[in-house]
């Protein structure tokens, strides 16, 4: 067994030593602090790197949770009423549509479109009023 542990670090350094001859693309190099950390995981720990500070500051730095992704444990979404994607992705859109008026055309351009055609959200709304 202890075989197999050492088999499984030299395979996890040669991947990152493979890794490092790529361009970086937001990676961090293979320090030897890293070193030590796939030894003691491999062969005194549980095998896997999920209770690591490295691995918790990896996750806080290099992974982006997409905005609308629910995180909650399943308890703590029924207790706020089991709000599913389509209805996060609704309140979402409402939120921006009610706050967010760009002005890249002019008030001039604005005023042409309105005559031209029946708008019925009204200047004051926008902030053009």
């Amino acid at each position: 067994m202890q075989d197999l542990k050492i088999v499984k670090i030299q395979e996890d350094a040669s991947a990152e030593r493979a890794r490092e001859q790529r361009p970086m693309c937001g990676r961090q190099r293979l320090d030897a602090g890293r070193f030590e950390t796939i030894a003691d995981v491999n062969i005194d720990g549980a095998g896997h790197y999920l209770g690591e500070a490295q691995t918790l500051d990896l996750i806080q730095s290099e992974y982006r949770y997409p905005a609308l992704s629910d995180r909650q444990s399943i308890v703590e979404w029924e207790e706020d009423g089991c709000q599913g994607m389509a209805e996060r992705a609704r309140a979402y859109t409402k939120r921006i549509l009610s706050n967010h008026h760009p002005v890249h055309i002019s008030a001039e351009t604005d005023d042409k479109i309105r005559a031209a055609f029946d708008i019925r959200l009204s200047k004051e709304v926008i902030g053009r009023g």
